[in-house]
């Protein structure tokens, strides 16, 4: 059976009206009147619903369940892949016909780094897990059969040296976007998701509350540098409402910011991350003497396990622990 249409919402997040028909999510545009026909429109338009035994409709029903029961972020991500990866396939694809290299090819039809690919085919094989623990497939037909590429655990610390060759060559939404990651230390999908509603001018700070923070057990402070404070107040009048960092008009995306760090790598020679300039902003301040429970606090960390890791790269430049020798016993 297919599910109803459901009456039009404004998304605050991407900032226009949206819709859900028959488990798919269609995009209205930010003027409601406008929103309300294209809605009309879609319930007039032939049902393009499909047999209950398509990787589309297992693919639907997922992303209905997720859409209730997980964050919008986590819906969003899910949403993004399999939408991808459905594209891929003839729409009256069968659960039975589907085999792992199916979802090899998809992944090999993109340029995605090693993370990338392994989070795109977990989301998929999720998806067939998920439906027969919940009875609407009998067997999962990729169980234990799909081979992911292992996580991509490489960490790049950049020196300011190094930022500032960057800095050349991003301008505009990205420019933005580079330079907050780099002088808050915020997590990629904090920046990535911030709204005017989260910004506290008065003191120079962004406040996730609790139920939108990472762990949802307390409440998220990014602290914001002059620059950052500065991208913030003239991006929060371009965009009043939803997110205030975005590019022509749409939110940022992981996917996004990943394409724009491919094409940085033609100028630069390394294939930067968002969470590279995060992990930056931790090395770097520990280097410049910020205290470990500090720094934990900046970025958002109950515990200091995460900062301690970052003392690996601190540790390994010799010129830094020589000075710190050196400090060590200068009052002896």
């Amino acid at each position: 059976m297919g599910r109803k249409a459901k009456t039009p919402w404004f998304w605050a997040q991407a900032g226009e009206y949206c819709t859900t028909v028959h488990g798919r999510r269609y995009r209205l545009g930010p003027d409601k009147k406008a929103a309300d026909k294209k809605f009309h429109a879609l319930l007039a338009a032939p049902d393009e619903r499909v047999p209950s035994n398509t990787v589309r409709a297992i693919i639907d029903l997922f992303l209905d369940w997720t859409e209730k029961h997980r964050e919008e972020l986590t819906y969003v991500w899910y949403r993004n892949h399999l939408q991808s990866f459905v594209d891929s396939l003839p729409r009256l694809f069968s659960v039975e016909r589907l085999k792992p290299h199916h979802i090899e090819s998809w992944v090999d039809s993109h340029e995605w780094g090693p993370s990338y690919r392994r989070g795109a085919m977990t989301a998929v094989a999720r998806v067939f897990n998920w439906a027969r623990k919940k009875g609407h497939i009998e067997r999962d037909p990729i169980y234990r059969m799909l081979e992911k590429p292992p996580a991509d655990k490489r960490e790049i610390v950049l020196s300011p040296k190094e930022y500032n060759l960057v800095l050349q060559y991003v301008k505009g939404d990205f420019r933005d976007l580079v330079v907050t990651a780099w002088e808050t230390g915020c997590r990629p999908q904090e920046v990535r998701m911030v709204e005017g509603r989260h910004v506290d001018l008065a003191n120079g700070r962004w406040i996730f509350p609790v139920k939108e923070s990472k762990g949802k057990k307390t409440q998220r402070i990014v602290y914001l540098s002059d620059s950052a404070l500065a991208i913030t107040k003239r991006r929060m009048l371009r965009h009043p409402t939803g997110p205030i960092f975005r590019r022509s008009g749409e939110p940022w995306t992981r996917y996004d910011s990943s394409q724009y760090f491919r094409r940085l790598k033609n100028k630069v020679g390394v294939h930067y991350r968002l969470y590279d300039f995060r992990h930056s902003f931790i090395t770097n301040g520990l280097k410049r003497g910020v205290d470990p429970i500090t720094m934990a606090t900046l970025v958002g960390h109950t515990s200091l396990k995460m900062i301690h890791e970052c003392y690996s790269h601190v540790s390994q430049d010799a010129m830094h622990m020589r000075k710190a020798a050196m400090k060590a016993i200068a009052s002896a």
